[in-house]
């Protein structure tokens, strides 16, 4: 994690002098991306994508994995998604009927994902 200098210079107003002067070293919150590099297992999981799913899919328990495809992107027009994941997968409805979703994840350099576009259901 990266560390910023932040510096705090109090100084009295109703003085000309300089009455305290307090420098200290903060750590600066974590950057929104995740601290992983873009893991794909050895099944062909990509990381970032399930655990985006896990924490967005509403039905969580009932997720089961189809297939995967991982490209990279190297478009000026769309600069900040670096990848592309095509995954397909089945889930319960809200009815509790078995679907199976097929979408797109847009992932940047860091392996987040920015948006996800259902393809077909």
């Amino acid at each position: 994690m990266n560390k910023y200098l932040l510096l705090f210079l109090l100084l009295s107003c109703s003085s000309p002098k300089v009455e305290k002067v307090t420098v200290s070293l903060v750590t600066m919150p974590p950057p929104p991306y995740p601290e992983y590099p873009i893991e794909v297992k050895s099944d062909g999981t990509v990381e970032p994508v399930r655990l985006y799913l896990k924490e967005n899919l509403k039905n969580w328990d009932s997720y089961k994995p189809l297939t995967w495809k991982m490209d990279t992107v190297d478009n000026k027009e769309i600069p900040k998604v670096k990848y592309i994941v095509k995954h397909s997968y089945s889930t319960k409805n809200h009815k509790g009927k078995r679907v199976k979703v097929v979408a797109e994840f847009f992932l940047d350099e860091y392996g987040q994902v920015i948006k996800m576009f259902p393809v077909e259901k």
